[in-house]
């Protein structure tokens, strides 16, 4: 199962439906508060939590580092429509990957072979 966390509904829509195309179970959210109470239930299931970095209750990382607490083993992707690219993350172990939006299947799915 994948959790995707993004304030954007084109984006959980459109990322929902490729992860799907893909063969996986997705749970897609539009804050990390919602994030975050999902993945309390869902934890152990989760293989990947993918988050956007901006969004406006919560950005990103302080969504990330809640999910850290419950499980300091999660695995998180960032995606982003800034051009940080993955090197502004790679401090952080939980971190294991980045979606530069706009992202198309190829790079969802590299992603997810990357990580799984």
């Amino acid at each position: 199962m994948i959790l995707v966390i993004d304030d954007q509904d084109i984006i959980r829509k459109v990322l929902t439906m490729m992860l799907k195309r893909l063969g996986h179970e997705v749970i897609a959210l539009e804050s990390g508060e919602e994030g975050i109470a999902a993945y309390k239930q869902h934890a152990a299931d989760v293989k990947l939590a993918i988050i956007d970095i901006s969004m406006p209750d919560m950005d990103g990382h302080e969504c990330l580092e809640h999910l850290v607490t419950i499980n300091p083993n999660v695995k998180a992707a960032f995606s982003s429509g800034f051009s940080m690219g993955m090197k502004a993350y790679d401090t952080n172990p939980n971190v294991v990957g980045f979606l530069q939006k706009p992202f198309g299947l190829e790079e969802v799915s590299a992603l997810i072979s990357q990580v799984l």
